[in-house]
């Protein structure tokens, strides 16, 4: 549809407070409602879910503009959907433009950074994840699980890039799609089903740390089946784009990470990453992603 036939469509009053690429996916989404086909319509999940992210755009695109992904094709806009699925695993208000001049500082990446991640339990978002991910664990039941918690404070937004499972898999939520600078993401990692088997895994997000470059942040969890000779371990590396998309890095790491300890950090360039685990059959592991620069002003 033209934005001229939107702006007759959609009453004036209410046209002139809504962004226009968000107007652009309201009227996408009723189009797709109206087709002849049943099969080719969307149901109502996914009608809400469309509309529901049209919203969180709206918010997101008032606050920070360019700060946060764009969906230009109907290709892109018909992938909100699955999006929206996983955001319910999002927590927090993103932190841009909009917050940084609230408090009369340059929108840079590094301030964006910086009040990220002194911004971290802002709102009850921490509170709010951890609570998502015991009600996971509450529903999946008995066995070994690894609750997971990633906060952002890189002060850009971070995108899923890949992921690896050595034991057991994803529970009943799937990794973030996205986590905008200032949220924290949440998913639980389980053993096998009716496998002796605990959770080992690693999960790769990629983000922008200059101007120019982007680099993969990997982490990683390893829960043992038995701890008795073992304990739990959270290692971290990041490196540049597609540096994980190797089998024989898979399998350094896969050395690595049990014998890492409960606690380990990573800094590459301008980019830091700090992983734990609690000792316990079913962890909480939580993962901070941000800069070296925001770790030296907030000490």
């Amino acid at each position: 549809m033209r934005s001229q036939t939107l702006n007759q469509i959609v009453d004036s009053r209410v046209v002139s407070q809504i962004q226009p690429k968000c107007l652009q996916r309201f009227a996408y989404t009723a189009s797709k409602s109206l087709q002849n086909d049943p099969k080719k319509r969307p149901s109502m999940s996914e009608v809400v879910a469309l509309l529901e992210s049209a919203l969180a755009f709206q918010s997101s695109s008032s606050m920070v503009q360019g700060d946060i992904f764009q969906f230009e094709s109907e290709e892109e806009i018909s992938s909100i959907t699955e999006y929206l699925g996983k955001a319910r695993s999002i927590f927090g208000e993103p932190i841009g433009n909009k917050t940084l001049a609230q408090m009369r500082l340059n929108p840079t990446r590094e301030n964006k950074a910086r009040i990220g991640y002194k911004m971290m339990n802002e709102g009850n978002k921490y509170d709010n994840a951890l609570r998502f991910v015991k009600d996971l664990k509450a529903q999946w039941g008995n066995g070994i699980t690894c609750l997971c918690m990633l906060y952002n404070a890189t002060g850009e937004t971070l995108t899923y890039a890949a992921s690896r499972n050595w034991f057991g898999d994803i529970g009943p939520s799937p990794y973030p799609t996205f986590i905008l600078n200032g949220q924290w993401g949440a998913y639980l990692h389980t053993k096998t089903p009716r496998v002796p088997s605990g959770s080992q895994a690693a999960v790769v997000y990629r983000g922008k740390y200059s101007d120019n470059a982007s680099c993969d942040r990997m982490i990683t969890w390893s829960i043992p089946w038995q701890r008795f000779t073992q304990d739990n371990a959270a290692y971290c590396e990041i490196n540049e784009v597609g540096h994980f998309d190797h089998g024989a890095v898979w399998d350094e790491i896969y050395d690595k990470s049990p014998s890492a300890g409960r606690e380990s950090s990573y800094t590459w360039n301008d980019c830091y990453t700090r992983v734990t685990v609690e000792s316990d059959t079913s962890p909480i592991y939580k993962a901070i992603l941000t800069r070296v620069d925001a770790l030296v002003s907030s000490a």
